[in-house]
């Protein structure tokens, strides 16, 4: 599968109208991205893992 930048509009938009939805488990800050990998080798995360740039 290759993406381009067409088909991330059309994500965008999806997400904008709520039409798709992404459920996201738990968030850590970018200096925790040790603690992040160590919760999801665990596999008791349920949705995404998101790292935060500050």
């Amino acid at each position: 599968m290759h993406s381009d930048g067409q088909d991330m509009a059309h994500i965008a938009g999806m997400l904008e109208n709520g039409s798709m939805k992404v459920h996201v488990g738990k968030t850590f800050p970018f200096e925790e991205i040790p603690e992040a990998h160590t919760e999801l080798e665990n596999g008791k995360v349920r949705g995404k893992i998101v790292i935060t740039l500050s």
